[in-house]
């Protein structure tokens, strides 16, 4: 857990548009992949490399909420300039757990050298700067909160030292919507500790 009240989780079990109000469909959705397919590692790769929002390709400044989804920064500013109230209809209520600016952090990921002219498209143009692995949706990645660099979950297990500040926990980037789903529920239990926390200082103070 950290310190604004999301999901930092290290546990494996979490792993696995621009026109506000209306998506191309919902990242993870099997229906983002051109051929259907169910499979978790093609779906994995969609949504690393797609802002949750917009659906369209990733590209700098990214941002990262504390459920794991990647994001254009243009967007989700979009989003919170828009009426709390109309937030709460736009994308299905998908992204109210995103109040402000602090409900999210900028990711910083490494960049893959790339071979000769060949272009190199989110996200198989990053990779681990611990253990070089790419990211293509099969190996697990997390980011480091308080930090926002981004490396592979090997890496945070097996060598947490070389991977920076781990001390305001890991994001899992791209868990699956069951995954997601718990999250979303931890999520709502520490803010609502922290509301109640608040309530009963004020009260003292009076």
């Amino acid at each position: 857990m950290g310190g604004d009240g999301g999901t930092k989780a290290t546990k494996r079990k979490y792993l696995g548009s621009t026109g506000l109000g209306k998506r191309k469909g919902v990242p993870g959705d099997v229906d983002l992949v051109s051929n259907k397919t169910n499979d978790s590692g093609t779906i994995a790769e969609t949504r690393l490399g797609t802002c949750a929002m917009s659906t369209e390709p990733l590209s700098e400044p990214i941002v990262c909420c504390e459920l794991g989804n990647l994001y254009n920064k243009e967007e989700v500013v979009k989003y919170l300039l828009s009426d709390k109230e109309a937030r709460g209809k736009l994308f299905g209520g998908a992204f109210q757990h995103i109040r402000k600016l602090k409900d999210v952090r900028n990711a910083v990921f490494s960049k893959k050298t790339t071979v000769g002219n060949e272009a190199c498209l989110p996200p198989k143009c990053w990779n681990c700067p611990v253990t070089g692995v790419e990211m293509n949706g099969r190996t697990p990645f997390c980011m480091s909160w308080n930090s926002g660099h981004v490396y592979s979950m090997r890496a945070m297990q097996e060598v947490p030292q070389a991977c920076g500040d781990l001390t305001g926990g890991v994001v899992p980037l791209a868990p699956s919507r069951a995954e997601q789903d718990t999250m979303r529920k931890e999520i709502k239990a520490k803010r609502d500790k922290i509301r109640k926390e608040r309530k009963m200082k004020k009260r003292k103070k009076s």
